[in-house]
C-alpha cells in the first residue's frame, strides 16, 4: 500500500480509480465503502482512500481540535483491506495560497437540517470535496448513506463539475443493534450507549408509521414524544423527499434525525417509501 502526499503522484495512478474519502478515525462504516470500491475496480485499477481532517468544515474550533486522529490503526486496517494507496494531503496541500475554487451555488440543500446548526458547513465541504476529486481524478467515488444531506449535495457537486465521475452511495452500517456506525460512539458512555440504541428503533417506528398511511405530521410528532420520553435531546426529526428540497408526501423520501445524547450529537436517516 502505498502512502501520498505528494500530489504529483495521484497523476501516474492506474485506472479506473475508486475514491473513498474520509477524515479518518476509521471504523466498520468506512470498511463497507472500501469493500465496495474494491469489489467494482480491477486489480490493474487503483483504490484510493484519503484521510484530511478538513478544517473549513467546522464552525466549532474546538470540535475540530478534538476530533480524533487514529492514522496509524487507520494505515492498518485499510492496509488489510486491500486499499492501494492512501493520500494525506496537508491544509497547504490542499489550499495552497494561490487556490482559485469554483463559488458554489449550493441552493437550499445546505441551509437546512445539518446547515443550519452548522452554518457553512457544507460549503466548507464542498471545498474539500471537489479539491479531492480534481487532485485524486476518481471513475467512480463512494459516499455513505448515513450523511445523506452530504450525499445529496456531493452528487449535485459532482454532477455540475465532474460529470464523468460517478458517485456510488453505500448503505449505513449498523451494529446489531441498528445503531449507525459512527467515530463520535466512542464518546458515549455504557448508559448513552444503550440509549441510542433507542433511536433506531424509534425511526423504525416512525417509518412504518408513515408508510402505513398514518399522517406524516402526527407520526412526526409520535417520534418527538418518544425521545423526549426517553431523555433525548432531540435537534430535528423530519420527513422529505429524496432530493430534500420539500416534505416527504409520497414516493421516495428520508426519515432524517439528529438528537445529542452525553453531549454527543448522533444523525442518522432511514429510506421512506409510499405510494
Amino acid at each position: 500500500m502505498n502512502i501520498i502526499r505528494d500530489i504529483e503522484l495521484l497523476e501516474i495512478l492506474p485506472h479506473p480509480i475508486g475514491f473513498v474519502p474520509t477524515m479518518g478515525a476509521l471504523h466498520e462504516g468506512h470498511l463497507e465503502l472500501v469493500k465496495r470500491a474494491r469489489a467494482d475496480i480491477r486489480l490493474t485499477g487503483t483504490v484510493i482512500v484519503s484521510i484530511f481532517v478538513n478544517p473549513r468544515q467546522f464552525s466549532d474550533k474546538n470540535d475540530f481540535n478534538t476530533y480524533p486522529s487514529t492514522l496509524d490503526d487507520d494505515l492498518a486496517l485499510l492496509e488489510n483491506a486491500g486499499v492501494d494507496a492512501v493520500f494525506l494531503p496537508s491544509v497547504d496541500v490542499m489550499y495552497p495560497l494561490d487556490l482559485e475554487l469554483p463559488k458554489f451555488e449550493l441552493g437550499s440543500v445546505a441551509e437546512i437540517l445539518e446547515g443550519e446548526d452548522r452554518p457553512g458547513h457544507f460549503y466548507g465541504v464542498a471545498e474539500a470535496v471537489y479539491r479531492l476529486f480534481d487532485l485524486v481524478n476518481p471513475d467512480i467515488a463512494y459516499f455513505g448513506e448515513k450523511d445523506y444531506q452530504q450525499l445529496v449535495i456531493v452528487k449535485e457537486l459532482a454532477h455540475e463539475y465532474f460529470e464523468d465521475l460517478q458517485i456510488t452511495p453505500v448503505k449505513t452500517v449498523r451494529s446489531n443493534s441498528g445503531l449507525a456506525l459512527s467515530s463520535r460512539n466512542v464518546r458515549l458512555s455504557a448508559s448513552g450507549l444503550t440509549l441510542a440504541q433507542e433511536v433506531y428503533r424509534i425511526m423504525r417506528e416512525t417509518k412504518k408509521s408513515i408508510e402505513s398511511g398514518i399522517d406524516v405530521e402526527a407520526a412526526l410528532k409520535a417520534a418527538q414524544l418518544g425521545f423526549d420520553s426517553r431523555g433525548i435531546s432531540v435537534e430535528y426529526v423530519k420527513a422529505m423527499n429524496a432530493s430534500l428540497t420539500g416534505d416527504f408526501i409520497s414516493g421516495i423520501g428520508r426519515l432524517l434525525v439528529a438528537v445529542v445524547i452525553d453531549g454527543v450529537r448522533l444523525i442518522d436517516n432511514i429510506e421512506l417509501s409510499k405510494s
